[in-house]
């Protein structure tokens, strides 16, 4: 063998061993990205199960649109200035959509996985908030949430294009049954009525 040919060899080998090591190296990235993945998600599920969030998402979705109807209570959101969440709990709610806004678009929450869960509970909110938020916008300025607001957007044009975090197409579905539906809704359709 000569010394050009056993060079070759070498110079051979070493890029079998560098490509071993760089395929090893994203594959343990991938790995730690996935880690770091679920802990974002877990945080998130934590903070999203906190009472206080719970509740300020119930008074959203019970209580706010008939508060909104009183001047008085309208007022304090058009107001600079601090707003007290015991007295207006949907600030707590718009601050948690933000803030998820924010770290989504800072790279912090993965906005797929984020939205598989959570992307049909922000359109939701938006549009429960939206009044709310318009009126905080009159003195603050339109940039008020809008980090959520990029954040409905987003999920909204996801759902639209059939990645809503549900059944990939072409995959059947469980049924599932409703045993109230003629109680709930005598001679009405069920919606809803797969997996």
């Amino acid at each position: 063998m000569t010394l050009a040919s056993i060079s070759a060899l070498a110079n051979i080998m070493t890029l079998v061993i560098l490509s071993i090591g760089a395929i090893a190296a994203l594959v343990q990235l991938r790995h730690l990205r996935n880690a770091n993945v679920l802990a974002s998600m877990l945080a998130v599920e934590a903070r999203f199960a906190q009472p206080e969030l719970q509740r300020a998402l119930l008074y959203v979705q019970n209580e706010l649109p008939h508060k909104l109807d009183d001047q008085t209570y309208r007022a304090v959101l058009t107001a600079r200035g601090y707003i007290d969440p015991d007295t207006h709990p949907e600030m707590a709610a718009c601050n948690w959509f933000n803030e998820m806004g924010t770290m989504i678009e800072g790279d912090f929450l993965d906005e797929e996985v984020f939205l598989d869960s959570y992307g049909r509970l922000v359109e939701y909110y938006w549009h429960l908030l939206g009044p709310a938020i318009s009126l905080l916008r009159i003195e603050r300025g339109s940039e008020q949430y809008a980090a959520f607001g990029r954040l409905a957007y987003r999920a909204a044009r996801r759902r639209e294009r059939g990645g809503g975090g549900g059944y990939p197409r072409g995959v059947p579905r469980l049924p599932l049954t409703d045993p109230w539906a003629e109680i709930d809704r005598p001679g009405g359709s069920l919606r809803g009525t797969t997996a």
